[in-house]
């Protein structure tokens, strides 16, 4: 849907892949699963948030799963910036 509006789409497989796209990249925005193969979305969303380099790119975590309060807390207390299943 993104690509179709007309804006870059960079994909990573893992959390760290995505730690070093962030970086590489520099994209305007960030979608970051909660559920990634390697390390929580929780924990690269604080990696980022920690990362002058890239502290202020709004991170979105997203999922298909169905969050409790407690991991959306979760989600905003590790930097994300908005939480939606």
């Amino acid at each position: 849907m993104l690509q179709h509006a007309g804006h870059e789409v960079v994909e990573a497989e893992t959390g760290l892949m995505g730690l070093e796209l962030a970086k590489s990249s520099k994209p305007t925005v960030i979608f970051l699963d909660i559920k990634l193969p390697d390390i929580e979305g929780f924990e690269v969303c604080r990696r980022l948030k920690a990362d002058p380099q890239t502290a202020v790119i709004p991170v979105l975590h997203v999922t298909p799963h169905a969050l409790g309060s407690d991991r959306k807390v979760q989600s905003l207390e590790e930097g994300a910036d908005a939480c939606f299943h």
